[in-house]
């Protein structure tokens, strides 16, 4: 608890720091109803907006004030169910053009990292990096392919940011950024 002077005393009343490394802490400050606006006065620009309720004569000015301490962060993993399919054609040994279809079905590993950083950072200049795993779950070839033609897909794989989500702070955000397999059916 600290006292500030005759005119308001403020209390910490609760302290949560997330994996992410955000901590945010909520105030609350008590003072005679007519002083609101010097106890608002104290800490300047306030995000998100105090809130202000009156009881028995003194005002309760209720914040949540955020800071960030020395976390790395966090990473999760998920999956990610891909389909990709192409289709090819060819000759048969009648001298017909035929088509079959190759689809596939893939679980791609995801990488998702959360951190804190200002909020003036450039989401587009954050990437996360590294080849998740991969594996294939299931084939199916419609139509007849050729003696010689494809029977399975040919795919180039890339790890790539997938996905940005960005939590406001007001002098901070948290950002979680996803990474990826992306594939190319070659």
């Amino acid at each position: 608890m600290t006292w500030y002077g005759p005119n308001f005393v403020e209390v910490q009343t609760a302290e949560r720091t997330f994996r992410s490394g955000l901590i945010e802490s909520s105030w609350r400050r008590t003072c005679q109803a007519d002083q609101v606006n010097s106890a608002l006065s104290v800490d300047g620009n306030v995000f998100p907006e105090p809130s202000v309720r009156y009881e028995d004569g003194l005002a309760i000015i209720e914040w949540t004030a955020y800071d960030k301490n020395n976390s790395q962060g966090f990473a999760t993993k998920g999956v990610e169910l891909l389909t990709l399919s192409k289709t090819f054609t060819g000759t048969n040994s009648n001298g017909d053009q035929v088509s079959w279809t190759i689809t596939e079905i893939w679980l791609s590993e995801t990488i998702t990292t959360t951190r804190v950083y200002p909020s003036s950072t450039d989401a587009s200049a954050l990437f996360g990096t590294g080849l998740g795993s991969k594996t294939m779950q299931q084939r199916v070839i419609s139509g007849s392919p050729v003696s010689g033609g494809a029977r399975q897909l040919s795919i180039s794989w890339a790890s790539s940011t997938i996905g940005i989500e960005r939590r406001n702070f007001n002098q901070l955000d948290e950002i979680a950024i996803t990474v990826g397999n992306v594939p190319v059916v070659l």
